[in-house]
C-alpha cells in the first residue's frame, strides 16, 4: 500500500541518518533521495522539478512544487555537516548555505522579471521561498539556534534531515488518520 511504501521511504530516511556517523553519504545521493520524495516536506508540496541554472554560476538543487503552483528552491546539503560549533554560534557551513540560497533567489528573482527568461527557464513565481536541509543535529541547542534564525530568516527556511523525518512521520500519521476516517465512514 501507498502508506507502506511512506513508511520505508521514512525508514531508509532514519537509516540514512545513522549511516552518516560512520559513512559519508554524498549529496547528490540525498538529493536524489528528497527529490523523488516531496511529500517528506509536507502536504503542501505536490511535485519536485530538477536541477535548475539561474544565471551564469547558480545551479541550485530542486524545486518543490507547491499545491498553488509556485514553487520553492531547495538546497541541499551534507548530513555530516555542523550545525552549531562548541562556542554555540552558527556553523560556518551553514551561514554558507543561507548565502548560497539568498544568491539563488535573487537570480531566480531577477529572471522572473524578465519576461523571456521566464518563459525559457518555466519561472511562475516573483518571490520563491528558500529552504536549505543541512546536518543531523537534533540537540536541543541547535534546535534552538536554528529557531532563532529561522524566525529572522522571513523567506528561508533552515532544516536539518532530521526535520524532514519528522515532517515525514506527521505527513504518515495525517494520511493514516484519514484512511482510519475512511474505513470507520464505510463501516457504518
Amino acid at each position: 500500500s501507498r502508506i507502506d511504501e511512506f513508511k520505508q521511504t521514512v525508514k531508509v530516511l532514519k537509516e540514512k541518518i545513522i549511516d552518516a556517523n560512520s559513512n559519508k553519504i554524498a549529496e547528490s545521493e540525498l538529493q536524489e533521495f528528497l527529490y523523488n520524495n516531496p511529500w517528506l516536506f509536507g502536504t503542501e508540496y505536490v511535485n519536485a522539478q530538477p536541477q535548475k541554472l539561474r544565471g551564469a554560476h547558480n545551479k541550485f538543487d530542486f524545486y518543490l512544487e507547491r499545491f498553488n503552483k509556485t514553487n520553492d528552491i531547495v538546497e541541499i546539503k551534507l548530513l555530516s555537516d555542523v550545525i552549531i560549533n562548541t562556542d554555540g554560534t552558527i556553523s560556518a557551513k551553514v551561514i554558507q548555505a543561507v548565502d548560497q540560497i539568498i544568491e539563488y533567489l535573487e537570480s531566480s528573482v531577477a529572471a522572473a522579471h524578465s519576461s523571456v527568461i521566464s518563459e525559457e527557464e518555466g519561472i511562475r513565481e516573483l518571490r520563491p521561498r528558500g529552504m536549505v536541509i543541512i546536518g543531523k543535529d537534533s540537540s536541543k541547542e541547535s534546535k534552538q539556534k536554528l529557531s532563532k534564525w529561522n524566525y529572522r530568516l522571513t523567506h528561508i527556511k533552515i532544516l536539518t534531515y532530521q526535520d524532514i523525518v519528522d515532517m515525514g512521520e506527521a505527513v504518515l500519521k495525517h494520511i493514516e488518520k484519514q484512511e482510519n476516517v475512511k474505513t470507520e465512514t464505510k463501516a457504518n
